[in-house]
């Protein structure tokens, strides 16, 4: 940017066809695309999606300035997610995500997490029970999908106090189809409409009906027998807004739980599943994680305390996170005009 650029149209970027732009490009490999953008102009490309223009920044200084420093500015481009993920905190704006995140934050504070920990612990062993039994009689495992599984499993047992027997089978294939619809519709240049008959839709539909009857059916119950399970959903139920007293509806109750299971449990099994990989193509800090654990917690179950002396293991994990980002992209819309750079 060693010129200054005074108009939108100035802005550098590919060229596109004509009244379609660069959807082409967008729909054959989105990251791709991106990627090679933001290499091309690291600062801000324009890129013209139909009828609609999107501007690429990739700069952490103008990132930065979007997020941080003017973040009044820029409102959240999530409406494409509404029919998934309602008015949770990740598509929630303004006084409304304020009150949402009050009424969230005792669900995640130190002494919440100490307790649905043991569930996590117990979960992640059964789960390696049985990927050592399978892999025993010489059976691959296809470990992006297993760390699906196991996420799943836990956000369930901490969100519910429950096993789910054979619904959680049909649970987890409807949240599939509802991630699937979610991530079409977040690198879709064009608006879609979830009443259009189409096949994904139709599926998308079907599976919102069937999870949303699912989360009424348990909060239905925990209103009528209150328990101290101590679990996730407790605490949504006994949660209270710290100003008018008032508890949460059970539309913003299901709206949360969708957005804790949507938002939760891709974005860690991707992670558990590029750092394996990464580990694997690194024996040497492989064996540096061993050595740690093993110093660490000398062969016993880890506890929340234990969590702040895995230093190293941390530290993967961020690099992990760094090189292959779960949420590779997000979305910004203008309020007002604004310059960047």
């Amino acid at each position: 940017m060693n010129q200054p650029i005074t108009t939108l149209r100035d802005i550098p970027g590919p060229r596109g066809y004509p009244l379609i732009g660069n959807i082409p490009q967008l729909s054959r490999d989105p990251l791709g695309f991106f990627l090679s953008m933001g290499r091309l102009h690291p600062h801000i490309v324009r890129l013209p999606l139909g009828p609609r223009t999107m501007y690429l920044v990739s700069h952490p200084t103008e990132v930065k300035y979007i997020l941080q420093d003017n973040q009044k500015n820029y409102a959240k481009g999530y409406d494409q997610a509404r029919p998934v993920l309602g008015d949770g905190l990740v598509t929630a704006e303004g006084e409304h995500w304020r009150k949402q995140r009050r009424l969230m934050q005792p669900a995640f504070n130190r002494s919440a997490l100490v307790n649905l920990l043991p569930l996590m612990v117990s979960s992640t062993e059964e789960a390696l029970d049985d990927w050592q039994k399978r892999s025993a009689n010489g059976q691959p495992l296809d470990m992006a999908r297993e760390y699906m599984l196991l996420t799943q499993t836990i956000i369930v047992r901490t969100m519910f106090s429950a096993d789910l027997g054979n619904r959680a089978f049909e649970i987890a294939d409807a949240f599939a189809t509802a991630l699937e619809y979610l991530n079409s519709t977040l690198v879709s240049p064009l608006p879609i409409n979830e009443k259009l008959p189409t096949p994904l839709n139709r599926r998308f539909n079907k599976a919102m009906r069937y999870l949303e009857g699912i989360i009424q059916e348990f909060i239905d119950t925990r209103r009528a027998q209150p328990a101290q399970r101590r679990d996730l959903l407790d605490m949504l139920v006994a949660a209270r807004d710290e100003e008018t007293g008032q508890p949460m509806s059970d539309k913003q109750m299901k709206d949360e739980i969708l957005t804790i299971f949507l938002a939760g449990h891709e974005t860690t099994a991707t992670l558990l599943a590029w750092t394996s990989l990464l580990l694997s193509q690194h024996p040497e800090v492989d064996a540096k994680v061993r050595a740690e654990m093993d110093t660490q917690l000398k062969g016993r179950i880890p506890s929340f305390d234990d969590l702040s002396s895995l230093t190293y293991t941390e530290m993967v994990l961020q690099e992990s996170l760094r090189i292959y980002p779960p949420a590779w992209m997000f979305a910004r819309m203008t309020i007002n005009d604004d310059e960047l750079g």
